[in-house]
């Protein structure tokens, strides 16, 4: 039976090539120093969190602007990890598995995402990645193309909704002339990819267009995958009007599924796979396609006016332990943003945005490979030879969102800004079961339809106090929801259709203090911000045997302490250095588990998946104007895999085997200038993990069987060229 979809994909064989440059330091050390980096004023530097520009010196919350444009030239671009490692508060789990994408956690918010990107707020030039029902896929983007992140870190909902993390808005570069620029990238583990960017700048149009084809073995075995991306995009920009349109495409063919192992698994034979996932033959094809516009019009000096739609098209077909899922997705979104200034000491911004997605989701059981097909296949080959079961599940979901938000500003004197504002929030899921299971002339499975309804209210008052450009006092209170994703619905683990009729949104209270400083004439700027969340009705996820697919229920109540510090500093004008640390207390407060069908109280504990602290360092010196290295040292602390931080009442398991260990981990990136005919050309070394660290990159919380780990590779390899003209 041909189930799978055969995507129409031209078969290419693509040349590699690595050019080894030899990278002689010391004779370059008395070139010229290369320019400042420059140290940001508090008070004037321009963020996008607020829906509309806005100063960070009135902003009443914990935000970052990350530029990473020189960083993502560095990388393959698989990950957001180097690129937000100086940003307190944020988590990106190595997961070193592109079908699981990377997992973002914003103050414990999102580490328990099965997949994906979950509880953030993601934007690519104002045009969500995140969907109607609340899930983000940050591989269909290439992030080569990024100039800047903007980051807010912890509840967001007033202004964005479904974002009780915050949002992550990242920004593409901006087009300055005509450019023609090619990158290869080759490493450990079969790393090849090439990347293709042509820039064209023309009477005020900008033209930008971005390919990449990557292939990647993984560390570990059954861990082949490859993947597409095709980015276009068109902006102009006048006095009064900027106009733009982006589409990204994205296509991956294959992306096998290690999945994650035990403690004795993961110590013993980490490159190691199951042997009943391998059978299963667990990995996805995904295809991927997005089209969004966006106006900008400046009614006046005092008013402007922001609008942006987006349409989204998704295939998915994904074998896993247990079963066979089949996704059709299509999706739009449509957004509306009023802005105006009354006076000098007052604001106000307007917005409505509707949002919407329709799932067509077919399960069956999964029958896995022959013995003569395990382990044979390292491409799309695989799909073609699992065995597909009895139909379990056939059914049309939806997700439709509609939300109205107002923030108002008020300036009662110089140096101080009151933000209020709110949005309400209206979220219907529907499911339409169309399949009916009948044995022996009696009906097992009958119809599941059924629909969940929300209706939010999210306020939040915050208020500044910057006494001069170098200093800013912030506060604010906040409440955020994250509702479940219609897959966090949709399975279930009495395996019937439709939606888990016992599965309610995470409710949160947020509080906030902190402040921003930085001295320009000494190279230091900085932010400390503490904070509590209280959390109702968590999503909790647990897994069940024979299978690796993720069910969710609601844990009473959690809290969350927590405080950040994020300092950077340039003593020298070629040595720069940032750092930052985060403290968390993430604790059920109210919260009870199943042992041996009695409920055990897991009151006081960690929940897991979430570091208590993490600290990361990154250093980068210029000896010359050519060169550049950049050192990163990321730690974090042992955390737990289930509710219970150990084995069960009354088990002889070891606790050992229930958390993860503590790690530290050293990059290092090394890149040369040079010229090459009429091509810049840079030339990048990479090597990840110098001191060959054993750990795991990240923990899947409350899976069965205690597989909790996914190990992270040892010390590992990358070159890269780069050419532009």
């Amino acid at each position: 039976m041909r189930f799978f979809k055969r995507f129409n994909l031209r078969r290419r064989t693509i040349r590699h090539f690595t050019t080894i440059t030899l990278l002689i330091i010391g004779n370059r050390a008395a070139d010229s120093a290369p320019p400042a980096t420059p140290v940001y004023v508090v008070d004037t530097l321009t963020v996008q969190a607020l829906r509309t520009p806005t100063t960070l010196g009135s902003i009443p919350y914990s935000v970052n602007q990350i530029d990473v444009s020189q960083i993502v030239q560095l990388e393959p671009g698989l990950s957001l990890t180097e690129a937000l490692a100086s940003v307190p508060g944020v988590m990106v789990a190595e997961r070193n598995n592109l079908s699981q994408g990377d997992r973002i956690a914003v103050r414990g918010i999102g580490a328990r995402a099965s997949f994906g990107v979950r509880g953030l707020r993601v934007l690519v030039d104002g045009i969500p990645l995140t969907m109607a029902d609340g899930q983000s896929q940050l591989g269909v983007i290439d992030l080569s193309q990024m100039a800047s992140i903007d980051v807010i870190r912890g509840p967001a909902s007033a202004l964005y909704g479904n974002a009780a993390g915050g949002v992550l808005h990242l920004r593409s570069r901006q087009v300055v002339k005509d450019a023609l620029q090619i990158s290869s990238f080759t490493g450990s583990d079969g790393l090849r990819q090439i990347r293709m960017g042509v820039d064209i700048l023309h009477e005020g149009d900008q033209f930008q267009l971005g390919a990449s084809h990557t292939d990647f073995n993984g560390d570990r075995q059954h861990a082949y995958s490859r993947q597409r991306t095709l980015q276009a995009s068109w902006q102009r920009l006048t006095d009064v009007l900027e106009l733009g349109i982006t589409g990204h495409l994205y296509d991956a063919p294959w992306l096998y599924n290690p999945s994650s192992l035990d403690r004795d698994a993961a110590d013993q034979n980490p490159k190691g796979v199951r042997f009943f996932v391998r059978q299963q033959g667990a990995a996805k094809q995904v295809r991927h396609a997005q089209l969004g516009a966006r106006l900008g019009w400046r009614i006046s000096t005092a008013s402007h006016l922001q609008i942006a739609g987006h349409v989204v098209s998704r295939s998915l077909a994904n074998p896993i332990p247990g079963r066979i899922i089949d996704l059709d997705r299509k999706a739009f979104g449509l957004r509306v943003v009023a802005h105006h200034r009354w006076q000098a000491a007052w604001e106000t911004t307007l917005g409505v945005e509707v949002e919407s997605q329709s799932d067509q989701r077919l399960e069956f059981a999964n029958e896995g490979l022959d013995d003569d097909d395990i382990d044979r296949f390292i491409d799309d080959r695989i799909f073609d030879r699992i065995s597909v079961g009895q139909q379990q599940i056939g059914q049309d979901e939806s997700a439709v969102g509609v939300g109205l938000f107002m923030l108002t500003q008020w300036h009662p004197a110089t140096a101080w800004t009151v933000s209020a504002g709110a949005r309400v929030d209206r979220h219907g899921f529907d499911v339409d079961d169309n399949l009916e299971i009948v044995e022996e002339g009696v009906i097992i499975d009958g119809d599941d339809s059924g629909d969940e309804n929300l209706l939010q209210w999210s306020p939040t008052l915050g208020v500044t106090y910057t006494p001069s450009p170098r200093l800013t006092l912030f506060a604010n209170f906040s409440t955020a929801y994250l509702t479940p994703t219609t897959v966090e619905l949709g399975n279930r683990a009495d395996g019937v259709g439709g939606f888990n009729p016992d599965l309610d949104p995470e409710h949160y209270d947020s509080v906030e203090a902190g402040v921003r400083w930085g001295w320009p004439r000494h190279h230091i700027d900085g932010e400390l911000a503490i904070y509590q969340l209280d959390l109702d009705d968590m999503l909790v996820p647990f897994q069940s045997v024979d299978s690796d697919e993720t069910f969710y229920r609601n844990a009473s109540a959690a809290r969350n302490r927590g405080a950040e510090v994020h300092l950077g500093w340039q003593p020298l004008r070629a040595l720069s250095l940032d750092g930052s640390v985060s403290i968390v207390d993430f604790v059920f407060t109210n919260h009870t588990v199943t042992v041996g069908g009695e409920r055990v109280s897991v009151e006081g504990n960690q929940v897991p998946a979430v570091p208590p602290w993490s600290a990361n360092l990154i250093t980068s010196w210029r000896p010359s104007t050519r060169t550049q290295l950049r050192f990163t040292i990321r730690h974090q602390d042992r955390m737990f895999g289930n509710d219970l931080n150990g084995p069960s009442p009354g088990s002889t398991d070891l606790r050992h085997a229930y958390f993860n260990e503590a790690f530290t981990v050293v990059d290092l990136r090394v890149s040369v200038d040079w010229t090459f005919g009429v091509w810049d050309a840079k030339s990048i070394i990479g090597i990840d993990n110098i001191l060959d660290t054993d750990y795991n990159g990240s923990v899947v919380p409350n899976a069965f069987g205690n597989r909790f780990f996914e190990p992270a590779p040892g010390r590992t390899f990358m070159a890269g060229m780069q050419l532009r003209r």
